[in-house]
Formats: C-alpha cells, sequence, structure tokens
C-alpha cells in the first residue's frame, strides 16, 4: 500500500469516527427534546433544521470525495493546522454540550420560565457551539488538503448559521425567556474580561441585536 493510500484510508477512518460521532450526538437530542418537552418546552422554527442536516450530509460526502479524488499527501504544516482547528472546534462543541445538559439539542427549543444558561463558556460567548461548529466544518477537510471542501461548506455553513442564530434569538424574545440584568455577550470572539451576574445571584439578560432593535 502506497503512502498517499495509507493515509486516505486513514483521514476516510476518522471521517467515518466523526460521522458515528455525530449520530450519537442526534441519538442524545432526540432524549434531550423529549424532556424538554415534558417540562414545557417549545420548538420554535423547525423548517429550517432539514438545511442544516443536508448541509452536514453533503459536508461528509465531499470530504469523502476530494480526500480520495487528491489521491496525495497533503503538507504536513496543512495537516497540522487543519487538525489543531478542528479539535479546537470539537473541543469548543463537547464543552458546550456539557455545559447545557439537558438543554442541548440540534433544533431550537425554549424554556419559557427559564433564563438563558450563562454558566461555564458560556459565561464568555454566546453561540460556542456554533464557533466550535465552524471550526470542525473548516479544520477536518485541511487535515488531508481538502481546501476546497473547507472553502465551500465554511461559506454555506456560516451563511446558515448566521440565519440559525437569527431564528434562535427571535425565539427567546418571542418567548421572553431572558431575564435579569442586561449585559452583552459577545457571540464569537471570547470576552476573557468579562464579569457577570450580581452577589444577590440574579441571572444576566444576553442582549441580542433584536432586543435593541425593539427597545424604546
Amino acid at each position: 500500500m502506497s503512502l498517499t493510500t495509507a493515509f486516505s484510508s486513514i483521514f476516510l477512518f476518522l471521517l467515518l469516527l466523526v460521522s458515528l460521532g455525530r449520530l450519537l450526538e442526534i441519538r442524545r437530542s432526540k432524549g434531550n427534546q423529549r424532556i424538554l418537552l415534558q417540562n414545557g418546552a417549545r420548538e420554535y422554527f423547525p423548517e429550517h433544521y432539514r438545511w442544516m442536516v443536508l448541509l452536514h450530509a453533503t459536508w461528509f460526502i465531499s470530504c469523502a470525495t476530494e480526500a480520495w479524488w487528491r489521491r496525495s499527501v497533503p503538507p504536513l504544516w496543512l495537516t497540522a493546522v487543519g487538525g489543531i482547528v478542528f479539535l479546537i472546534g470539537l473541543s469548543l462543541r463537547l464543552t458546550a454540550m456539557r455545559t447545557l445538559g439537558e438543554r442541548w439539542t440540534t433544533r431550537i427549543f425554549v424554556l419559557p420560565s427559564q433564563p438563558l444558561v450563562s454558566k461555564g463558556i458560556y459565561r464568555y460567548i454566546r453561540h460556542p457551539n456554533y464557533l466550535g461548529v465552524l471550526l470542525e466544518i473548516a479544520g477536518l477537510p485541511l487535515i488531508v488538503g481538502a481546501w476546497r471542501t473547507a472553502l465551500l461548506f465554511s461559506l454555506l455553513n456560516a451563511l446558515l448559521l448566521y440565519h440559525r442564530i437569527r431564528l434562535e434569538e427571535l425565539a427567546f424574545t418571542e418567548a421572553k425567556s431572558v431575564l435579569g440584568t442586561e449585559i452583552a455577550v459577545p457571540r464569537f470572539i471570547p470576552n476573557m474580561g468579562f464579569r457577570h451576574g450580581s452577589k444577590s445571584g440574579n441571572t444576566p439578560k444576553i442582549e441580542s441585536d433584536i432586543d435593541r432593535a425593539l427597545r424604546p
């Protein structure tokens, strides 16, 4: 077996592991959705979800196709950069999932009587899960030098996540689930010097662009 074939085969095996991980996450999400519904949660804007499924499915196919089509070993620095970016993205997503616990889903669910989660990584960044997805989408294909897939799906994913975030913030605004002291948490760039909350234990408000637009 040549080095090129071996490298491509290893990447395809890695891709298989990542896809299996996604399937397990979908299973976990469905379980959390049932719990949320039992606690009075409501799903918002379900029609957009099919596009997210389609994008991720075609991303996996494109990664595999370009990896097999290239049939060459990429520069070591590109593989290293791709691997580091992917691992950072994966770490962000897993941290977000662990912090949200049973409130984590792949769909938009809101518990009307509960404020947004503001502990852990959510003290510093509003959408760590989505930032993680952005990094994973870009990083994994670069491991095998599939820069076309990385570029195309990074752009498509950014557009879809922009739409998703707007829908999510609309859902929170409509449900009036964001309570407490008004502060601003950055969407994607962590503010490491950020402090929130008060000694009285008030839950902070995460102000969205929509909140500002609706303010009199």
